[in-house]
């Protein structure tokens, strides 16, 4: 698109004529791939422009189309208060004329989830009993919640031990933790656990990296799977306090490290810190929870309120 500021130009996307010997530019930018809401204020780029005549160029940017300036730059970033998709609108002048390019980017929220919606979906693969088939359940619950109206519950009914697992499938939901992020889970045990695991993702079938709360041996730490068999990155051995709102609060940095540290919430204190160094991972992000009793023992398990990704 060219405009009439100045009264003289030729565009060179459309090649249409305006006047005098002054070619338009031609604007162009590359939006983020992932924007999230509130938290995120992602660079736009505008280095993609060029002008024919080798002109200065200033740029102007509408994020959501509103007709208003909201910055100005070759770069510059934006947060987004809301999800949603907004239509951005680049444009680029050399004094006289300008040219525009506007693109669709999508806003996302940063809850990975809240299980306020009421049910487990779209949660797979759970639950699932490691001995019998018979005595594992999930759903939600409204007793033990940390924040908002819902919790999502892993429980065991009774003996032996009990696998609970639920994992998100590939495209079940919008925001899932990326390297790059931090985020954070919190989760409140039953009765008389074994572990809780946040699983990061997966260099292959054979190859995953979790962050495990280990009740049974008392240990808080980062592990590496290969061929079905765990090994210690970093952990720290503590005494994890039973039927307390525990957050894990996890930062992915971009260079493959992985900081863990983990949260009290009933007075704040800091418990334990991990950090160690994981592969270029891949594939699904999950929960799984691990609960063992003895026979009689009652119910077991736990619950988990909130994932969020939070910088």
């Amino acid at each position: 698109m060219t405009d009439s500021i100045g009264g003289r130009g030729l565009n060179a996307r459309s090649g249409r004529l305006v006047g005098g010997f002054n070619v338009a530019p031609t604007a162009s930018f590359a939006a983020p791939s992932r924007i999230l809401s509130g938290i995120e204020s992602p660079q736009f780029d505008a280095s993609g422009s060029s002008d024919p005549d080798n002109d200065p160029l200033s740029y102007a940017w509408d994020f959501t189309s509103d007709g208003n300036i909201d910055a100005n730059g070759q770069t510059t970033t934006h947060t987004f208060d809301s999800t949603g998709s907004y239509d951005t609108t680049l444009t680029a002048s050399d004094g006289s004329v300008s040219d525009t390019e506007t693109q669709s980017v999508t806003v996302q929220t940063p809850i990975v989830d809240d299980f306020e919606r009421g049910n487990v979906d779209p949660w797979e693969a759970g639950p699932k009993d490691e001995t019998d088939g018979t005595n594992a359940t999930a759903g939600v619950d409204t007793n033990r919640v940390f924040e908002g109206t819902y919790s999502f519950k892993f429980k065991c009914a009774d003996s032996d031990s009990h696998n609970v697992v639920h994992q998100l499938t590939t495209d079940a939901l919008t925001t899932r933790p990326v390297k790059g992020d931090r985020f954070r889970f919190t989760t409140k045990t039953v009765g008389d656990p074994k572990d809780y695991t946040a699983q990061l993702g997966r260099v292959d079938s054979n190859n995953q990296i979790r962050i495990n709360l280990s009740f049974q041996d008392s240990a808080f730490a980062i592990q590496k799977q290969v061929d079905g068999t765990f090994t210690t990155i970093d952990s720290v051995s503590l005494s994890l306090p039973l039927d307390a709102w525990l957050t894990t609060e996890a930062d992915w940095g971009e260079d493959d490290t992985l900081t863990a540290t983990l949260t009290d919430e009933t007075d704040g204190s800091e418990l334990a810190s991990v950090t160690g160094s994981v592969p270029d991972l891949s594939g699904e992000f999950g929960i799984i929870g691990t609960s063992v009793g003895s026979e009689g023992s009652g119910d077991t398990g736990h619950w988990t309120d909130r994932i969020e990704i939070i910088g």
